[in-house]
């Protein structure tokens, strides 16, 4: 691991220079990046035309036995919308609830502290300067493949995401820092219920599971307990090999047709009880593997292919959902 030098001098960042931009995203691991991606490809290839409404940027920032949840807003005179305000107010009941925006004109991040029942017509110019980090690491360069990294940029910039994917990951790496994790997505069931998606990239283990890192498991269960089911959304690897891209996945044609959507409701009864520990290169820094626990392919089922349009996407992630 080496300084972040992003976080070292924040003032320096504009987000309007591409270059400032990529510089950000290349200080992650590749994997880490190349990750934004297969959420981009989630939220055009499953979302867009099958769920609705929709909001996200939601990080956890694990306190004890809690946690602490930060809205981060990327654009910061766009609008909340309703399932927003929803999500803000059930979190604001039990725990702290902030919302940090980033200020272009000072490069830095503003919070303030949400409470139950206010509304903003825009977050700009409101709250105080968010102090960073004093420190912050990067992965080491063995981590950080110049030209997966590259080409994770071009297929965020091609949707339109670099800026805001930046904003968000100079966020996490430099403000909150420590143990967080965001949600991908979160969206309502046709009776009106709150349910949480996460999505990520992975192959299948030789025991025929998927891996569940344990600090996203503590997550799960702490949504679970506030009564807000969990779907885990898998885009399943069709090969296994660590040096295939995770963006030549999302885009060769060999590889996309061979590559499917999964899905499973998060139940803690369906782990397995074994904690394994997994490679180096699977944690942030890859410097020390994490713990997770096993869940059985068994409990996932075919959500769609990628690349292939559906008409059943809510039917199915929403089974036993009211």
């Amino acid at each position: 691991m080496t300084a972040n030098p992003a976080c070292a001098a924040p003032d320096d960042i504009d987000m309007s220079n591409p270059a400032h931009v990529r510089r950000i995203l290349h200080q992650d691991k590749h994997t880490r990046i190349e990750g934004l991606c297969s959420e981009a490809a989630f939220m055009e290839d499953v979302v867009a035309g099958n769920l609705y409404p929709v909001t996200g940027d939601f990080w956890f920032t694990r306190r004890g036995e809690s946690y602490e949840v930060t809205r981060v807003v990327t654009e910061p005179t766009q609008p909340f919308n309703e399932l927003d305000y929803r999500i803000m107010d059930g979190f604001a009941t039990r725990i702290p609830v902030s919302i940090a925006w980033f200020d272009d004109a000072y490069a830095t991040f503003c919070g303030f502290l949400h409470r139950k029942g206010n509304r903003y017509d825009t977050v700009d110019g409101m709250g105080m300067p968010l102090r960073p980090r004093p420190a912050s690491d990067i992965a080491g360069e063995a981590e950080r493949d110049p030209d997966r990294l590259m080409r994770a940029c071009d297929y965020l910039e091609q949707r339109g995401l670099l800026r805001s994917s930046a904003i968000k990951r100079l966020f996490a790496n430099c403000w909150l820092g420590g143990s967080v994790w965001d949600i991908d997505a979160f969206t309502i069931t046709p009776g009106g219920k709150v349910v949480a998606l996460e999505v990520k990239q992975k192959f299948m283990t030789g025991k025929g599971t998927f891996g569940l890192n344990t600090g996203q498991e503590k997550l799960f269960r702490f949504l679970n307990s506030l009564g807000m089911p969990v779907v885990h959304i898998i885009l399943e690897k069709p090969v296994h090999d660590v040096q295939v891209s995770g963006v030549d996945l999302l885009i060769q044609e060999r590889y996309r047709v061979a590559t499917k959507w999964l899905y499973t409701r998060f139940f803690p009864e369906r782990l397995q009880l074994a904690v394994a520990q997994a490679p180096d290169y699977t944690s942030i820094f890859g410097t020390s593997g994490l713990s997770y626990s096993h869940i059985d392919r068994k409990y996932f089922n075919t959500l769609k292919r990628l690349g292939v349009p559906a008409t059943d996407v809510r039917e199915k992630l929403f089974t036993g959902l009211k």
